[in-house]
């Protein structure tokens, strides 16, 4: 199962990268450098994908390649009534 983080797209660190804590893996699912993962918009309902590329064990922050340009809806959005 993809991991799923979500992400607030107005904050850029290190060029065109993102960064999330680790509160912010959906279900706790452990992640490493190199994984492919979700970035999740929740407010909005959207995702793109997205590669981790460094976790900060220290600041409990996890570093996030994201396709900027490949957010499209959210299927899980759907399903939960909370989105709306």
């Amino acid at each position: 199962m993809t991991a799923r983080i979500t992400i607030d797209p107005n904050v850029r660190v290190r060029g065109n990268q993102t960064y999330s804590g680790f509160e912010d893996i959906q279900a706790g699912a452990p992640v490493a450098v190199g994984d492919k993962v979700l970035a999740v918009e929740a407010e909005d309902g959207i995702v793109t994908d997205a590669a981790v590329t460094d976790v900060d064990e220290e600041r409990r922050l996890v570093y996030l390649e994201v396709d900027w340009r490949g957010w499209r809806d959210d299927p899980a959005a759907a399903e939960d009534p909370a989105c709306e």
